[in-house]
């Protein structure tokens, strides 16, 4: 990546379908402009622009809000699915001054089970850096694609979206008891093509054959003993903080350092929670700080019975700790420092310590 010798000017492309989608990515970066971390910010959602304009017509949008705005970097965050092309690449190439590019890459793909669409692998082979959500087999992926640059980055919590769990911390006294399950389920009884699908229904399907385990899955095509049903992503934080703890089982579960993305909202509303070991996952907070990482569905379910078994104070004071640790932590604030940090290192300066500079390379 060439050196910048002048202030940020940057644009985010974000993946929004509908104004105010993901609101805390935009704040993120404009929270920078307005403090002075960085000279210039702007925004486009080519989804949105499609809309009106077609796919075509939003690209030759995106290449003149380019030319008016003249950023020198423009930050891609999860196209997921919309069409970019190599002549949109080739384009901005060839502007007099074409901006470096940063790809914030929120998914996990593989080679055949969940394979790459085209236009993710377009960024990944134009970015100056990919930041990627998992490391290991993932970063091979990204470098046989051509990703020069592989750096990982934990996925973080909306600011904005979550902003009442942010400022308020759980309570700890309600007579609290299930086990909630937010996630859907994927593939027909226990199997799917999906890694770590297949062992997320074993997960609650024993969780389900305890009938001591008081439980709340929601999601979708669950059923049985316990379930809800979906619920929307604004209600998450809602909806942990009337359970006494949570559990997950992560898609991808062998990819080094991944996290859901769910992980930092169940930890933001302050409840113990039990999810998936993965490798590389030193980086992540300790029990005492609500996060029990275990290496199969039979062992979360036995760190689940441990659990219920502690007195419940103690549980819900483990999650208060948790809430603790997440918040101003890992949200899009830090997560716009951190990806700009990659073009003028001085933005990496107030990040905490921990997680920051403790993620795997």
């Amino acid at each position: 990546m060439r050196p910048l010798d002048e202030r940020i000017r940057v644009l985010v492309l974000t993946n929004e379908e509908a104004d105010g989608d993901h609101p805390g990515h935009r704040d993120a970066f404009a929270q920078l402009e307005a403090d002075g971390s960085i000279d210039a910010f702007a925004w486009a959602a080519p989804k949105m622009i499609a809309k009106s304009k077609g796919n075509d017509g939003a690209l030759r949008e995106v290449v003149e809000i380019i030319r008016g705005t003249r950023p020198n970097v423009v930050v891609q965050i999860a196209i997921q699915g919309f069409p970019f092309t190599k002549g949109w690449f080739s384009e901005v190439a060839s502007l007099p001054q074409p901006p470096i590019l940063l790809y914030a890459e929120h998914d996990a793909w593989g080679r055949w089970r969940k394979p790459v669409p085209t236009e993710t692998k377009l960024w990944w082979r134009a970015s100056d850096v990919v930041f990627s959500v998992a490391v290991g087999k993932q970063r091979a992926l990204i470098e046989r694609f051509g990703g020069r640059d592989v750096r990982h980055i934990p996925n973080t919590y909306d600011h904005i979206r979550y902003a009442a769990a942010e400022a308020s911390e759980p309570s700890t006294d309600g007579d609290y008891s299930d086990v909630a399950v937010i996630g859907n389920a994927w593939g027909r009884r226990y199997f799917s093509r999906l890694p770590g699908a297949s062992e997320r229904i074993r997960l609650v399907r024993a969780l389900q054959a305890d009938a001591r385990i008081p439980l709340a899955i929601y999601g979708s095509n669950w059923t049985g003993r316990g379930v809800k049903g979906p619920i929307s992503i604004d209600d998450q934080a809602d909806v942990v903080r009337h359970a006494l703890l949570t559990a997950n089982w992560d898609h991808f579960p062998d990819y080094a350092a991944s996290s859901s993305d769910r992980l930092w909202v169940q930890m933001l509303a302050g409840r113990a929670h039990v999810t998936t070991l993965h490798p590389a996952s030193g980086w992540l907070p300790r029990p005492e700080q609500g996060l029990f990482l275990e290496p199969s569905p039979e062992a979360a379910v036995s760190r689940i019975r441990e659990l219920l078994a502690r007195p419940r104070e103690e549980v819900l004071q483990i999650g208060l700790e948790g809430h603790r640790w997440t918040r101003r932590r890992v949200s899009h604030r830090e997560f716009a420092r951190y990806v700009l940090g990659a073009v003028d290192p001085r933005l990496l300066e107030p990040l905490p310590e921990d997680p920051w500079r403790h993620l795997p390379h």
